[in-house]
């Protein structure tokens, strides 16, 4: 999380740290920002705006795991990756005395 830029944002006076001050007056700021017809709350699409700007770049890192041969796609055989580990796992859990239940 501090990595993203909107709560990095949030660090008024740049000390590397974000206050409890600074975090509320932050999400006062991203409330306003993001209430586009200012009747005080958010709708569901001005919350989707919202989430979609603090969770940018959140999904680099997952999507860097998954790109196994680095070409900045990702294939169907990458995306079962995960899948077929779980399975694995969960096979050796069944096999194993090392695995609790």
């Amino acid at each position: 999380m501090a990595d993203n830029p909107v709560y990095k944002s949030f660090d008024a006076d740049r000390d590397g740290t974000v206050t409890t001050g600074e975090a509320e007056a932050g999400i006062t700021a991203l409330h306003a920002k993001y209430d586009t017809d200012g009747n005080g709350r958010l709708s569901a699409d001005e919350f989707k705006a919202l989430f979609a700007e603090v969770t940018r770049g959140f999904a680099e890192r997952p999507f860097a795991m998954l790109d196994a041969d680095g070409n900045k796609e990702i294939s169907a055989e990458e995306m079962r990756f995960p899948a077929q580990m779980m399975g694995r796992m969960q096979s050796w859990q069944g096999s194993s005395p090392f695995w609790g239940r």
